[in-house]
């Protein structure tokens, strides 16, 4: 965790850096990423969340790629089906993505661009629905994990932690241990 929280790092400085942030700002971030007290918590702990900061980090830092080149654009959608595999609710950050893919090309190559990131990314995503089913992890059954299970349970079964603003709900206490960590 400590190589992938480093590697994070120094993605997260140069992804900084291409947005147009000066230096010491963009230290700042790292500073701020790494030495809080919650995120020293949290990246000690071996979670697929922090592999797929890592992926997600690279796929955006070749998005924001000076170069403008097709193979960044292939590298960006590889890495982010990559952080996809490692934690699927990763996807959330697709659309700023694509928007930064959107920013960072010209009027002229736009299409081949977003097209090549799309393709390679959905072809990159489709093959783990495909693992399962050829696992046989696809469909619910008897004495074994499902995908289909696993998406009804996080979309629409699972029960609420609550909000945030409810001093009882979980999600209240998850915050106040996060602030009991880092005042």
């Amino acid at each position: 965790m400590w190589v992938a929280t480093l590697l994070s790092c120094v993605l997260l400085f140069i992804l900084a850096r291409r947005l147009g942030m000066r230096r010491v700002y963009a230290a700042a971030a790292v500073a701020l990423f790494g030495l809080s007290p919650v995120d020293i918590w949290f990246h000690r702990m071996v979670s697929l969340d922090n592999l797929a900061t890592t992926w997600a980090l690279a796929a955006f830092v070749l998005a924001a790629s000076r170069r403008r080149s097709l193979a960044a654009t292939l590298g960006s959608a590889t890495c982010f089906a990559a952080a996809t595999w490692s934690k699927e609710t990763i996807a959330l950050l697709l659309l700023p993505l694509v928007w930064l893919i959107w920013q960072n090309t010209g009027k002229t190559t736009r299409r081949l661009y977003l097209a090549t990131f799309g393709i390679t990314y959905f072809g990159l995503a489709a093959l783990y629905p495909l693992l399962a089913a050829l696992k046989g992890e696809l469909l619910p059954g008897p004495r074994h994990v499902s995908l289909i299970d696993d998406a009804v349970y996080q979309l629409f079964t699972r029960a609420s932690t609550g909000s945030l603003f409810n001093p009882h709900s979980t999600t209240f206490a998850q915050a106040r241990s996060w602030v009991q960590l880092d005042p």
